[in-house]
């Protein structure tokens, strides 16, 4: 049976070399090299696709560190201003005031009575005059040179 098959398989290759020659079977024709049409679409859609991703990706992470560097400076003006307010003790309550700081951030404080006599309330909070995130606030309680309640 396996010499059959030779016989077959030689038989097959012997007309595949009268038909197409012996250069046929082993070079493909001019006709049938290179990519077709088709298959450069389908590659020429799979690569705009990655890139339109790619471009979004680096959009979307651009976006993202400016809005964690803007809200990172507003807090921290915000936390500058409350320590210096805690370092002047003649702010005493009650305070309403505002300033800009480096022409990005609207920055308001108040200073109030807190439920006990020997303290009072700071908040701060910074916008961005941009509007590119949200109010940053900060509170903290602080109390008063020498425990003391005002007069």
């Amino acid at each position: 049976m396996a010499r059959h098959r030779r016989c077959l398989m030689g038989s097959f290759v012997a007309e595949l070399i009268s038909v197409h020659g012996a250069h046929g079977l082993f070079h493909r024709s001019v006709r049938e090299s290179g990519f077709t049409i088709i298959e450069t679409v389908v590659a020429a859609a799979v690569l705009a696709t990655g890139l339109v991703a790619l471009a979004q990706t680096i959009a979307v992470a651009t976006l993202a560190a400016s809005r964690a560097r803007d809200m990172t400076r507003a807090t921290l003006a915000a936390a500058q201003k409350i320590e210096e307010l805690r370092a002047n003790a003649s702010a005493t309550p009650p305070l309403d005031a505002s300033d800009v700081v480096d022409n990005r951030f609207l920055r308001r404080w108040t200073i109030s009575a807190s439920s006990s006599d020997s303290a009072f309330t700071i908040a701060v909070e910074v916008t961005p005059l941009a509007r590119t995130i949200q109010p940053v606030r900060l509170e903290t309680i602080h109390a008063r040179p020498g425990g003391k309640a005002l007069p």
